[in-house]
């Protein structure tokens, strides 16, 4: 019979240990591996940039209208920056993030669109869609609602909300 060379109390590791066990445990850890990875990158993959549609409201001065957008955009942390009469530049710098939008409106209206982006990974694709950072829709869904609150009259005896 081979002898092996096993010293005393490693009798139990070797045979735990042996060759197809070893197989195993290495096929667990690359299949661990491999689902974090690609686990990990799904939390950061890129989605169609959705702007919004245009919003509408009852008509009101366009000083009122500006306002409400300056308001809402400063409620949430984006800088404004007037680039025209009727149209507002917006910019969000959150953690290593940077995005700018541009926001046209008139007396009865507004609409925010997509101007740039820094660490979004935004990309336009060959079929003319622009591909973004999750976040970036989130973000601009939260700004349109934001507005949207300063531009609505509250219904008569409704309470407003903080």
């Amino acid at each position: 019979m081979a002898r092996t060379n096993i010293r005393d109390g490693d009798s139990h590791a070797a045979i735990a240990n042996g060759p197809r066990r070893g197989a195993i445990a290495r096929l667990i850890n690359a299949l661990a591996l491999i689902s974090f990875v690609f686990g990990a990158g799904c939390a950061r993959h890129s989605v169609y940039l959705s702007d919004p549609p245009p919003a509408s409201f009852f008509p009101m001065e366009t000083v009122s209208v500006e306002h409400a957008i300056v308001a809402g955009m400063a409620r949430l942390n984006w800088m404004a920056a007037r680039e025209a009469p009727g149209v507002i530049r917006g910019t969000l710098n959150l953690r290593k993030h940077t995005v700018i939008v541009r926001i046209e409106y008139t007396t009865e209206s507004y609409r925010i669109s997509y101007e740039d982006s820094d660490n979004m990974g935004y990309r336009k694709l060959a079929d003319g869609n622009q591909m973004i950072h999750p976040n970036y829709n989130s973000w601009v869904r939260n700004l349109v609602r934001e507005i949207n609150r300063r531009l609505v009259p509250p219904a008569p005896g409704a309470k407003d909300f903080p």
